[in-house]
């Protein structure tokens, strides 16, 4: 579904078939191709999980890959107010720190990004808005 929204709000098509798990015939299956052939979306070990929740941390990257995308650029260093910022993964933390710089994220407390948390649709909603306006 997050894929399908960004696709959707930043009017992508097109793309081959990417993922091993993403058959042609699905809803999702050009959105999530389109996603993939721009550089927003890369799955995991030629897989995109499509049943998965997304959680906090790979929204942050998809976000941070449809900024770029959109030839913005952020700052960094907002994310260093998060005490579990320890706590990060590697793959996440720079989007992470983009997304909290350009202020289209925000943690769930002042103090706290909870990554690992499932993204909620009001979550989804507001990073989107964000990104586009």
């Amino acid at each position: 579904e997050f894929a399908a929204l960004i696709a959707r709000a930043l009017k992508l098509s097109g793309g081959g078939s990417e993922f091993s798990d993403v058959a042609p015939d699905k809803w999702y299956a050009d959105a999530v191709n389109a996603c993939a052939e721009k550089g927003i979306i890369s799955g995991n070990d030629g897989m995109f999980r499509p049943s998965d929740t997304i959680t906090r941390f790979e929204m942050a990257v998809v976000i941070a890959n449809a900024y770029s995308f959109l030839k913005k650029e952020a700052q960094t260093g907002a994310a260093e107010k998060f005490a579990d910022k320890s706590e990060f993964p590697d793959w996440a933390a720079d989007s992470v720190d983009a997304c909290v710089s350009a202020g289209l994220l925000s943690g769930m407390t002042e103090t706290a990004f909870e990554g690992l948390s499932d993204t909620t649709r009001a979550q989804a909603a507001t990073v989107i808005l964000k990104l586009i306006f």
